[in-house]
């Protein structure tokens, strides 16, 4: 009976009705997950493209007023940012200071980064936390100490970020200055 099964290659169908009601089942079930593999495939595309389409547009902030929000050397990290980044750094910079859930945020990384074992590879210059986001400025002593630190936090049971923004650069002392902006 399967060598009169019709299969159409071009669109990866298959004549069921020449199987038998199991075979037909599993046919269909392939299918399914054949299809449902497909469309989270073009959601992660069509994410993307939102995500590209959103860094070209223009933003309300200029250069100068984006590098006034952190001090050196961060400064050019924030006004390399275009888009949809650039505007959320901004807003939440302009934001009120948040004394509940930015504060508890704000200490379990710094306390985090300070007591972990790299934590003296590394100088925490800042944290500000407003829900739903932090920003992070690190200067990194050794090489690696800061992503050690990252990936051990991420662990931790209060993290909650599902979003990481970072640029970094070295120095003429093989420092590295790390700006990192989480979000939830």
């Amino acid at each position: 009976m399967l060598d009169e099964v019709k299969i159409d290659k071009k669109n990866d169908n298959i004549d069921i009705s020449l199987l038998n009601e199991e075979d037909q089942k599993r046919a269909l079930m392939d299918n399914y997950f054949a299809l449902q593999k497909k469309y989270l495939k073009s959601q992660r595309k069509i994410t993307s493209l939102q995500h590209q389409l959103g860094e070209l547009d223009g933003s309300k902030a200029t250069d100068d007023e984006m590098e006034a929000l952190v001090p050196e050397p961060f400064k050019s990290f924030l006004s390399s940012f275009r888009g949809e980044t650039r505007n959320d750094i901004f807003d939440f910079h302009n934001k009120e200071d948040d004394l509940d859930w930015g504060y508890d945020k704000k200490n379990n990384i710094s306390d985090y980064i300070q007591t972990h074992y790299e934590g003296t590879n590394v100088e925490l210059v800042s944290v500000i936390c407003k829900q739903p986001r932090c920003e992070v400025l690190v200067t990194e002593k050794q090489e690696d100490a800061w992503s050690n630190i990252m990936k051990d936090m991420t662990q931790q049971s209060w993290w909650q970020f599902s979003s990481f923004t970072k640029s970094t650069r070295s120095n003429a002392e093989n420092e590295m200055s790390i700006y990192a902006f989480l979000s939830q």
